[in-house]
C-alpha cells in the first residue's frame, strides 16, 4: 500500500474543493455522507447503516473492482475518501497498535478522551446473506480486541473506545459496533441488496 501526505492545509483544501467539484452533481440531493460521519460521532448504528449503504447504492462503482482477488483495501479506499472528505480530524490509517495495525482510528468529536476504531472485512461469499455479513462484524470487532489495537491510544490517554466492524459485499454492508466493554450493537433491521 502506498501512502500520500497532503504538505498543508492549502493543498488539502485546493483537493477537497477539486473533489466536491468533481462529485456535486452526484452528491448534491442528499445527505449520506454527512449522516454517516455524524452517525459514526454519535454511536447511532442505524443511521450509520441506512447511510452507508444508500451511499454505495447511489455512488459506488462496485463494477470496478468486483473482479478483484482481493478487493477489500477498495473498501478501506472508498471510506478513506469520505473521511477526508469530511476531514475527520486525527485520522490515521494503517496504523502500528498493539499486536497489528487498524484500518482506522481518529478522535470522537463529540466526546473527550473517546477514540474510535474501525476494523473493514469482506464478504467473500458468493451469497452473502445478513447472518454471514454479521459473523464478519463480529471477526473484524474481534480482531480489535485480540490484536489490542487500543494500546497505542489508551497510552495517549483515551480511556473511551468505539469499536466498529465493517463488512462489505458487493453494493451492500453492515456496521456493528461495541463500546467499551459492553455488549455489541447492530443495526435494527436486517440489510438486503
Amino acid at each position: 500500500m502506498y501512502y500520500i501526505k497532503i504538505p498543508n492545509n492549502e493543498i488539502f483544501n485546493c483537493f477537497i474543493a477539486k473533489l466536491k467539484e468533481s462529485l456535486k452533481n452526484e452528491i448534491k440531493d442528499n445527505n449520506y455522507l454527512n449522516n454517516f460521519i455524524n452517525g459514526l460521532f454519535n454511536k447511532d448504528i442505524d443511521t450509520i447503516n441506512s447511510n452507508l449503504n444508500d451511499y454505495l447504492t447511489c455512488l459506488s462503482q462496485y463494477h470496478l473492482f468486483a473482479n478483484e482477488k482481493d478487493y477489500e483495501n477498495v473498501y478501506q479506499v472508498l471510506l478513506m475518501q469520505m473521511f477526508i472528505f469530511c476531514k475527520i480530524y486525527g485520522l490515521t490509517a494503517e496504523k502500528n497498535s498493539g499486536l497489528g495495525r487498524y484500518d482506522f482510528g481518529f478522535p470522537n468529536r463529540n466526546k473527550k478522551k473517546e477514540y474510535i476504531l474501525i476494523e473493514v472485512k469482506t464478504c467473500k461469499s458468493e451469497n452473502c446473506d445478513d447472518n454471514l455479513l454479521h459473523k464478519e462484524c463480529e471477526n473484524a470487532k474481534n480482531r480489535i480486541i485480540e490484536k489490542k489495537y487500543k494500546m497505542k491510544n489508551e497510552k495517549n490517554g483515551y480511556s473511551s473506545f468505539i469499536i466498529y466492524g465493517i463488512t462489505f459485499w458487493k453494493r451492500i454492508c453492515r456496521i456493528e459496533m461495541k463500546i467499551n466493554n459492553n455488549d455489541i450493537k447492530g443495526p435494527s433491521e436486517s440489510l438486503k441488496e
